[in-house]
């Protein structure tokens, strides 16, 4: 029987610190980590849509990441607000350096499994839902701004992209579009 979800607070080099529930590792060695970061309306406290007996199933392991500002992560400073608000790029280069030492903590503190070549299994599934895809995307923005020995430890481990609940009108389409898979510049494999 899966273990249920435990609580734990990571603090990143900056010292920013971010609340997250992991649902604990799989007893293989090529499981698949799902990092969802949630959106505005609620917090990463969304366990209850991951059910526990599921994540064997699918050789998942569940990380449900505590957005900064959210309960148990560090607010933004005024300073990072004001970035915000102005729209400078700065704020989502944090935001891509801070995601890439959080999942940096879990290949080199918790081994977690590299993609198979055949891209069928392991690596990390990045998920934002609804305006989690602000922090999820930054990631995927610009991978200049990441520093060279952490692209080159995180690249290897990521597998996908989910845009979860994100909102077309966001991405300034219309009406309902078609998506496929993308190369991505980060990701020197494609998206599954």
């Amino acid at each position: 029987m899966a273990q249920p979800y435990t609580e734990h607070t990571l603090k990143l080099p900056d010292g920013i610190e971010i609340l997250y529930t992991d649902s604990g590792a799989p007893k293989t060695t090529d499981y698949t980590t799902l990092v969802v970061v949630h959106g505005t309306g609620f917090n990463g406290c969304t366990r209850l849509c991951f059910p526990t007996r599921v994540r064997p199933q699918y050789n998942l392991r569940i990380i449900l990441w505590n957005r900064r500002g959210y309960r148990g992560s560090t607010k933004y400073s005024d300073e990072e607000l004001a970035d915000l608000k102005a729209g400078r790029k700065v704020f989502q280069d944090r935001l891509a350096i801070q995601t890439a030492w959080f999942l940096e903590h879990f290949i080199k503190n918790e081994s977690s499994p590299k993609v198979t070549a055949d891209r069928s299994a392991g690596g990390f599934i990045l998920m934002g839902w609804s305006f989690g895809n602000a922090t999820t995307l930054a990631l995927f923005a610009d991978p200049a701004v990441i520093p060279k020995p952490l692209y080159e430890t995180v690249e290897p481990h990521l597998r996908s992209l989910v845009l979860y609940g994100s909102n077309l009108f966001w991405f300034k389409y219309s009406k309902r579009a078609q998506f496929t898979s993308h190369r991505s510049a980060f990701l020197s494999h494609g998206l599954c």
